[in-house]
């Protein structure tokens, strides 16, 4: 009785249930393993069972859900990542199989998303015990502000405060806040800002 998909609004402070998401043959899908975002807002999860699709999309928040299809064999999604050209690549169960799927570019029919004027990764290890690597890209050189949050939207600490060149980045976070004590364990937002 799995499926469900919960977003929230507000920082964590609330959840609430996305629709449920069923598979081709009204079964409840089972387990979610793993969510990632392109570049234009639609959102893809990893699913488990699912014979007639492993990965579901939504493009409306999460109120009505579409399979994806296509990854033959594949019984698991257990991992989704996002590379730094939008491409999205599928993890999957029983045979160890990586697909690849390039989403679509265009917004709509007038407007087409042509670059990326920055782009924020999910950290890595999520999560962490000691330390975790940030990665974010930006289309230009200038000034750049990174920093963690807790969920109130306190700072915790400023990572990066200052001129970058344009191009992909990497920042490490060792735990450790803007007063050099090791943080506790929770939940912390990081974000970006491009001047």
């Amino acid at each position: 009785m799995g499926g469900f998909v919960y977003k929230s609004v507000n920082r964590g402070v609330n959840w609430s249930a996305c629709s449920k998401i069923m598979r081709g043959d009204g079964v409840h899908n089972g387990r979610v393993y793993s969510i990632v975002e392109d570049n234009i807002g639609t959102v893809y999860v990893g699913m488990q069972p699912a014979p007639d699709s492993v990965v579901f999309a939504t493009s409306d928040c999460g109120n009505s859900w579409f399979s994806k299809g296509g990854l033959d064999g594949a019984f698991e999604c257990l991992c989704l990542m996002k590379a730094s050209d939008g491409s999205i690549y599928a993890g999957t169960t029983p045979n160890g199989d990586v697909f690849r799927y390039v989403p679509r570019t265009r917004v709509n029919e007038t407007r087409t998303v042509s670059r990326v004027d920055y782009a924020l990764s999910q950290n890595f290890p999520n999560p962490f015990n000691s330390s975790t690597v940030i990665r974010f890209q930006i289309a230009s050189a200038g000034r750049v502000k990174l920093g963690i949050y807790d969920l109130l939207g306190r700072e915790v600490r400023i990572l990066i405060d200052g001129q970058m060149g344009a191009g992909w980045h990497r920042i490490l976070f060792d735990g450790i806040d803007d007063g050099r004590r090791r943080i506790s364990s929770g939940v912390y937002i990081y974000g970006s800002s491009e001047n």
